[in-house]
């Protein structure tokens, strides 16, 4: 491996298998984040659409961003759009060495947290009117489908061909929904958004902190997407090869 003193002599077959694959795995990665970085985002708006939609008897407050700064309807969605592919791709690069209990408990904590998180974040739509049974179980379902159904479509797009026609479907269900499903019920909508002066740091420091993280793991995996990080990466597992 050139810039290392480490070669694949010392290593058996299986070994080098595996480090050819961990390679090749790694790479894989972080293809599979940015695609699903653009995927995802697609996914959550029109969650939120069908989800409006379903409540639009109900004066949920959702529909012209009010007490929000200008565009909250666009750059709010950033920390999701890009944690939860970012926490995806490591799960996704793992799981094939991982234990079966490990696949099952990792699974079922990444649920839990993403229901947590949704409850303790739309809690408030409690207050006009919904009961828990009513909203939150139906949110559940379809936001867990959308994110890891289509995270799961973006781990199987292999050429580009296939990331093209993925990502034009994605965005034609998109506009489908959102032109003649929400906005006939919404008409008012404004991408910039309406009442944007009344609005504390309270309201959006949460989802700025989430931008902030999602800068971070943005800035992973650009790091990750040179060859001659994954080449010290794999440098590293040889030499822990070697020295068992």
């Amino acid at each position: 491996m050139e810039g290392e003193n480490i070669s694949f002599d010392e290593l058996t077959s299986e070994e080098t298998v595996y480090i050819e694959g961990l390679s090749s795995r790694l790479k894989r990665m972080v293809s599979i984040f940015w695609f699903s970085v653009i995927i995802l985002f697609f996914a959550i708006n029109i969650n939120d659409r069908i989800l409006t939609a379903i409540f639009s008897d109900i004066e949920m407050g959702f529909l012209p961003y009010v007490n929000h700064p200008p565009y909250y309807v666009i750059w709010s969605y950033f920390g999701f759009s890009t944690t939860f592919p970012f926490v995806l791709s490591l799960i996704w690069f793992y799981w094939k060495y991982a234990s079966n209990v490990v696949k099952v408990a990792v699974s079922g904590v990444l649920t839990v947290y993403m229901c947590g998180m949704m409850f303790f974040t739309e809690n408030w739509v409690l207050d006009y009117g919904v009961t828990f049974w009513e909203f939150f179980p139906i949110m559940w379902v379809l936001l867990l489908a959308l994110t890891y159904g289509s995270f799961f479509m973006c781990t199987k797009m292999k050429t580009s061909v296939q990331k093209i026609g993925l990502l034009v479907i994605y965005a034609l269900l998109f506009v489908v929904i959102h032109q003649w499903v929400y906005l006939p019920l919404f008409p008012n909508f404004s991408w910039i958004g309406v009442g944007t002066t009344d609005w504390s740091a309270s309201d959006v420091t949460p989802v700025l902190v989430s931008i902030l993280v999602g800068i971070i793991m943005l800035a992973v995996m650009m790091i990750l997407g040179f060859e001659s990080v994954r080449k010290k990466i794999v440098a590293h597992e040889i030499k822990e090869k070697k020295g068992k």
